[in-house]
């Protein structure tokens, strides 16, 4: 019923629709301004014009022209745009000019971007992403305005009839670093070392790379952070680095390591982790081992202070080693302050180890103590520009003052006197090392830092660091050991004779002019002398040096060249002899540094870096890089500087040359 009374209604309204549509009609348009002006104002407007274009005269069509055309620009045709674009200081780049007609503009973020407009009377419009630009006056008709874009955009200059620039900026993140493991973590043949081999790479260097050690057995432990040398490559080039890691809390238990590369941009990445077990600490007292473990339960779950705090008072009642009396009652204040969270307990996982320390060196930890802030004291001192020679007299006299009374105090401890045979006391401990030598590198250093030479001191005190690491780690010594270190330090100073001589003999068969046959003889004597020194290591015990068998190759080789009168050959092979004894010469000194040497190919360099690692522990880094760094490389310039500056025959306006590239 519905249905049909909707349908009925909508054919009625269809019929009444199409009835008003038959009844439309077209008119005509009609004109009637007077009924909508009735006073002829309209009149008015053409009296105007007309008034307007007498007064104007002949220069009527002109003003007419002018009211229909865009305003005139505030510049002539000499006006020029132009852009300097700068990078952020940590890619080390230098500003880029950008031309007008450039399209696109790419940038890092935190660039600056500046806009200079010359050649017009007032500032022109600039606009980005809808902001307008601030231009400030340089000159007469000169104008500058500096915008550091954060986001990708247009940037416009003049008005919107006529562009003087139209840029599109593109602002780009830049990469993050890229770091990995190239083998797994592993403990070091000396027992005590951690070997890592890394790879860490970013376009312009690493602001801080660390390794993150968590214990695999506790998801809850603290993790711990070990600084490592932050060096970056662009091509992937390996590193290696050996921290020792046995103060660490958690010694002798399975770790998650992480490596974590933080570049100079801000952004941070981090590697796959890997698992190892880290070497434990060498402690011969069961007292220190026993206070090592409760160290290492507390790392593992902090929640246990107290029951820890037990363990140790219960240590200090009836110790299961003999200790001292201070270390006695430290440790006792301490199981007190850790039970009852009192400030006084400090760091409790640091203060442990420190407890570890005392247990287990005695009466030798004072001097330990002392030892240890004698090289930071020096090279402090070496860092100063005032230092004179008086002050550094009296900083290495400090160190070595504090290196024998720690090693007296071994001696004493172990039973031995120092004075009972040069082998067990302070010289013996010194052996290695010649005290004179690290005065000379000390004052060189201090030179170096008074005239600038900023890149050399740090070089030189680098091989500082690494001589006093290995003298502040210095043990009394058996006969053994110090007739193994005599010889090393004679086999030293024999390769720094023959390195010597060798290169001399270069520089006479560059200048033989074809007639080498007189120098052969030299050349063969060299090769004996290097056979002589290969015999002599090994029986001392350092066989397999690296470098002395490539050498004496490339000695033998040159004598043959030198016999038949090949003088470019020669001295390739001469060149070549030189670097295998540099090499041996740098394997040889990491041995009498106690790090022991490795068979890397001829030119391999290392860098070191003892960072402060965490929980009171000094760890030792030993950084070694596929290729030589600026250091060596500037080392071995400056070498051959002083080389050819000693030649008696050169011209003086060559050695006057040569010594102002010195610096003399």
């Amino acid at each position: 019923m519905a249905g049909a009374a909707s349908e009925s209604l909508w054919r009625a309204h269809q019929a009444a629709m199409a009835n008003q549509q038959s009844q439309l009609r077209s008119i005509t348009p009609r004109i009637d301004a007077s009924s909508h002006d009735p006073f002829a104002l309209r009149a008015a407007i053409l009296l105007l014009a007309l008034v307007g274009v007498v007064v104007a005269g002949q220069t009527a069509p002109d003003r007419l022209r002018a009211a229909f055309a865009l305003p005139e620009l505030n510049f002539g045709p000499a006006a020029t745009v132009t852009a300097w674009l700068t990078p952020p200081a940590y890619t080390g780049q230098a500003p880029v000019l950008i031309d007008p007609g450039t399209k696109s503009i790419a940038m890092l973020p935190g660039s600056e971007l500046a806009v200079v407009a010359a050649g017009m009377d007032s500032a022109p419009a600039g606009r980005m992403i809808g902001h307008k630009l601030e231009f400030d006056a340089l000159g007469d008709q000169s104008f500058r305005a500096v915008i550091r874009p954060a986001a990708t955009g247009r940037l416009v200059i003049g008005p919107w009839w006529h562009h003087l620039a139209d840029w599109q900026i593109d602002v780009q993140q830049a990469a993050a670093p890229k770091v990995t493991f190239t083998t797994p973590p592993r403990p070091a043949a000396d027992g005590v070392h951690t070997h890592l081999a890394y790879q860490a790479q970013d376009q312009y260097g690493l602001a801080s790379l660390s390794l993150r050690i968590n214990p695999v057995a506790s998801a809850t432990a603290p993790a711990l952070h070990i600084a490592l040398p932050p060096h970056a490559s662009k091509g992937g080039r390996a590193s290696l680095a050996s921290p020792d890691l046995t103060a660490s809390p958690y010694a002798g238990l399975a770790v998650r390591l992480v490596l974590q590369a933080r570049n100079l941009a801000g952004l941070s990445a981090q590697s796959a982790p890997a698992t190892m077990i880290l070497p434990m600490p060498h402690l011969t007292n069961a007292t220190a081992r026993a206070i090592a473990a409760l160290r290492r339960d507390l790392a593992l779950d902090p929640s246990a202070a107290q029951l820890v705090a037990n363990m140790l008072a219960g240590l200090a009642a009836a110790p299961p080693a003999p200790i001292t009396d201070s270390a006695d009652i430290q440790i006792a204040f301490f199981a007190r302050a850790l039970y009852a969270h009192a400030p006084e307990a400090g760091h409790p996982l640091a203060r442990m180890w420190q407890l570890v320390q005392l247990a287990e060196q005695g009466e030798a930890y004072a001097s330990a103590q002392n030892l240890a802030q004698a090289p930071k004291a020096l090279q402090q001192g070496l860092a100063d520009k005032n230092l004179t020679s008086a002050q550094l007299a009296q900083l290495l006299s400090n160190y070595q003052t504090a290196l024998a009374a720690h090693n007296n105090a071994l001696a004493q401890q172990s039973g031995q006197t120092p004075q009972a045979g040069t082998q067990a006391g302070t010289q013996a401990a010194l052996a290695p090392f010649d005290p004179a030598q690290i005065n000379r590198l000390a004052q060189q250093i201090a030179r170096d830092m008074q005239a600038g030479r900023t890149e050399k001191a740090q070089a030189e005190m680098q091989q500082l660091q690494a001589m006093m690491q290995a003298l502040q780690n210095a043990r009394p010594m058996s006969a053994a050991d110090a007739a193994r270190a005599a010889a090393a330090q004679q086999a030293a100073s024999a390769l720094d004779q023959l390195t010597q001589q060798q290169a001399q003999l270069l520089d006479k068969t560059g200048q033989a002019q074809g007639q080498t046959n007189g120098l052969t003889d030299q050349q063969n004597q060299l090769s004996q002398a290097l056979q002589a020194l290969r015999e002599q290591a090994a029986q001392a015990g350092l066989p397999g040096l690296p470098g002395l068998a490539q050498g004496q190759r490339a000695m033998g080789e040159a004598g043959q060249h030198l016999q038949t009168g090949d003088q470019s050959g020669a001295m390739a092979a001469q060149r070549a002899a030189i670097q295998s004894l540099q090499q041996a010469a740098r394997a040889l000194a990491q041995d009498r540094a106690g790090q022991g040497y490795s068979m890397g190919p001829p030119g391999s360099g290392q860098d070191q870096d003892i960072p402060g690692g965490p929980l009171g522990q000094a760890n030792q880094d030993n950084v070694k890089l596929n290729s030589q760094g600026p250091a060596d490389k500037a080392r071995t310039i400056e070498q051959d500087l002083i080389r050819r500056d000693s030649a008696p025959a050169l011209p003086p306006p060559t050695r006057s040359y040569l010594r102002r590239l010195l610096g003399n």
